[in-house]
């Protein structure tokens, strides 16, 4: 991939959505790409009795108001930055209608849910598992941002931490950052028990992200009994790292759930942006 053409932005109507236009808006003029917001209308409360008309038209009102609002600030920030932009709104949930608007693009942008405490609906809505459904299910690289933070969009990217085991999932994630990692300053490709994993080694892959112009460092690290994802933290903290390139959902999504497993873990904990690529 020579660069990100096609990029797509969720939008919701609970948290701040400044934070993820910015990095969305800086990232589209980086790579010349066409920016997409998309947003999922909310549906009327699910209740067992009769719903009278009347709060049925006044909660689609109310829905209609927030999506007009949001498409007004996305639109907004674009046409400030000269961003070439279209904006999506749709009836399905979020998870189904990124999923099907996602396949078509090459990057999707969001940022980890914040639960509305006033929405009992948003566990059946769907958006708190939409970094982990996506990451799975949409088979195009997912950037996710953290609740809330104030992300240097200017330098995102540039000092980048791979996470690499050698296998399908890690090779995929490279691969859909390359244009991210073609730019980079710094990055470095860290092996967490390189010699358990029995995949591709690293020096492989450094050896290949050079012939597209990366500057990579190559590291090792046997984890013990730390858990792979503390670790990753520790060494996005220690380097000054500003995204994590990982491979999603190496295992089932159910087993990550039950047993554990990095992915979830990463996300449950979500302190730095991540892409990731499955």
């Amino acid at each position: 991939m020579t660069g990100y053409r096609d990029l797509l932005l969720h939008l919701d109507d609970v948290g701040s959505n400044h934070n993820r236009i910015r990095v969305a808006i800086d990232l589209a003029a980086r790579f010349g790409a066409h920016l997409t917001g998309f947003h999922s209308l909310r549906p009327a409360p699910q209740v067992r009795h009769y719903l009278p008309s009347e709060l049925i038209d006044r909660h689609r009102k109310n829905v209609d108001g927030r999506a007009a609002t949001l498409r007004r600030e996305f639109e907004a920030a674009c046409l400030a930055a000269g961003q070439p932009c279209e904006w999506l709104q749709s009836e399905l949930p979020p998870i189904a209608g990124m999923k099907l608007a996602g396949r078509v693009c090459d990057l999707a942008i969001l940022e980890k849910a914040v639960v509305a405490t006033d929405a009992p609906a948003d566990a059946w809505y769907g958006e708190p598992m939409l970094p982990h459904e996506l990451g799975l299910r949409m088979g195009r690289p997912v950037l996710v941002l953290p609740t809330g933070a104030d992300i240097d969009a200017a330098n995102l990217g540039q000092r980048v931490l791979v996470a690499w085991n050698g296998s399908r999932e890690a090779s995929r994630a490279v691969h859909d950052a390359l244009p991210l990692l073609a730019k980079a300053a710094h990055i470095q490709l860290l092996c967490i028990d390189a010699d358990e994993t029995g995949g591709t080694p690293g020096a492989l892959m450094v050896r290949h992200l050079a012939r597209h112009g990366a500057k990579v460092e190559l590291a090792s690290q046997a984890s013990g009994e730390e858990p792979v994802e503390a670790i990753l933290r520790d060494s996005m903290q220690r380097y000054g790292m500003d995204l994590l390139v990982m491979g999603a959902y190496g295992h089932s999504r159910l087993r990550e759930m039950v047993f554990g497993g990095v992915t979830e873990a990463i996300l449950d904990g979500l302190e730095k942006p991540v892409l990731f690529g499955n």
